[in-house]
């Protein structure tokens, strides 16, 4: 809990750390080609800032540590951080598993990737528009406000030209156990849309989705899923890890489905619809029947 100074604790039990800022040197970090690849600081303060320069380079990315797959930022115990206004590119997991409660993405950042920001306690977030987002990189936070304005969680697919396709979520921040409000123009779940949320125990699917990437709510509670008759496929993993234990692939109702096929056994059709292989992918095979625009 944050205590503003000059407040009366009565809690001597209690320990108080005072939260100080303290801004990166040339000493803390190691750079390659203006991007981040390692910082040696101590994190005695869980508030740092980022200068726009180190080591005389204009600091445009932060990566994932040179050593090591980590984030350089991961799992500090950070509660907050300013991002130099410099700032292009946040790498995979760069500052995943740490409690950050807020924070302002700078105008210039055009990339977030994988995880970066997964698994903090982010419940307001500046983000300017056109930021293509990777993997679940607000997964697991309590998202609530999304630039000044009520938000519901859902981090939707940028395109190249900077539009937004809100047919696609490629993210969850926000922390809903039960998840029944996924708008009906959602036509895509992508992969780790949902993964690693924990705290989802309940997901009721729009009737229109027809993809639901690999991992999508891999590590979440749920325990049972209906899968609408829209879907065709189901990728490896989506519903792992979970309290599901069969699916029931679905059966359209329309003149082009014939069957559905597994990833593990692509060469033998699944024989009635219930499978229990969770980490399988499975695709509706369908008729396709040509057109005027296909064909010369």
């Amino acid at each position: 809990n944050v205590i503003e100074g000059g407040a009366t604790v009565t809690d001597m039990g209690e320990r108080f750390t005072a939260l100080y800022k303290y801004t990166l040197t040339d000493a803390d970090v190691e750079m390659e080609n203006g991007t981040i690849v390692s910082c040696g600081y101590d994190f005695s303060s869980k508030y740092i800032v980022i200068p726009n320069t180190l080591h005389s380079q204009q600091v445009i990315g932060i990566g994932k540590q040179l050593h090591d797959d980590m984030g350089v930022f991961q799992g500090k115990g950070l509660i907050a951080v300013d991002l130099p206004s410099s700032l292009e590119a946040i790498e995979e997991q760069a500052f995943n598993g740490n409690r950050l409660t807020a924070l302002e993405i700078p105008d210039n950042v055009n990339n977030i990737n994988d995880w970066a920001f997964s698994n903090n306690h982010l419940q307001s977030l500046i983000l300017p528009d056109g930021v293509q987002l990777g993997r679940g990189a607000f997964n697991s936070n309590m998202l609530s406000e999304l630039n000044g304005e009520p938000f519901d969680g859902f981090f939707y697919k940028v395109n190249d030209d900077g539009s937004t396709d809100s047919t696609t979520i490629v993210s969850y921040g926000g922390n809903s156990e039960t998840i029944d409000f996924i708008p009906p123009r959602v036509h895509f779940i992508a992969d780790e849309a949902f993964g690693g949320c924990g705290f989802v125990n309940h997901v009721v699917l729009p009737d229109q989705l027809w993809v639901v990437g690999w991992y999508a709510f891999l590590g979440t509670s749920i325990s049972s899923i209906t899968l609408p008759n829209s879907v065709s496929y189901i990728g490896s993993g989506a519903f792992a890890e979970t309290n599901v234990t069969e699916l029931s692939l679905p059966s359209p109702d329309n003149d082009v489905f014939l069957f559905w096929y597994s990833n593990h056994n692509p060469d033998s059709r699944i024989e009635g619809n219930v499978v229990t292989d969770l980490w399988a992918a499975y695709t509706a095979m369908q008729k396709y029947i040509l057109d005027d625009t296909d064909v010369e």
